[in-house]
């Protein structure tokens, strides 16, 4: 018959473990919606960077497509 004390032991171990388990869970979600935070903010940047470059593109012609374009036209 196995020994009742050994099996709280057990038990006790087991607890252990799950307790120790869960916290790693949490500090897991913790670190996952850190990094959820961070790349949208990541994203936020690259489309504004984008936009940006964009609209400097369109107030900032190649002086060189300007040429073509005028050649073609003779």
């Amino acid at each position: 018959m196995p020994d009742p004390a050994s099996d709280d032991g057990e038990k006790a171990r087991l607890q252990e473990v799950i307790s120790l388990c869960r916290r790693r869970v949490d500090r897991a979600r913790e670190k996952l919606c850190a990094a959820q935070v961070e790349q949208a903010d990541a994203d936020a940047s690259l489309l504004a960077a984008e936009q940006r470059l964009a609209r400097w593109i369109e107030a900032n012609p190649d002086p060189q497509r300007s040429i073509f374009e005028e050649l073609t036209n003779v």
